[in-house]
């Protein structure tokens, strides 16, 4: 998925999901995004910083997992 609107379509699925519209974040996907002709593949030597960002959706999601219902 290219484009400025990625991160909000991004969010909106799960929105939809749990709304009903639609069964699962698979067909939600199916319906709002096409994928990009050339995907973005992660790069070596950056992989201090996915892990270290990993580490931090980890930590945020482990603290709110409780909460989620």
């Amino acid at each position: 998925m290219l484009g400025e609107c990625a991160t909000s379509t991004g969010a909106a699925m799960p929105a939809g999901v749990a709304d009903g519209a639609f069964r699962d974040l698979g067909e939600a996907a199916a319906a709002s995004v096409e994928p990009a002709a050339d995907p973005v593949a992660p790069r070596a030597e950056h992989r201090g910083v996915y892990d270290d960002s990993y580490s931090a959706d980890r930590r945020l999601f482990d603290g709110v997992e409780g909460s989620l219902g």
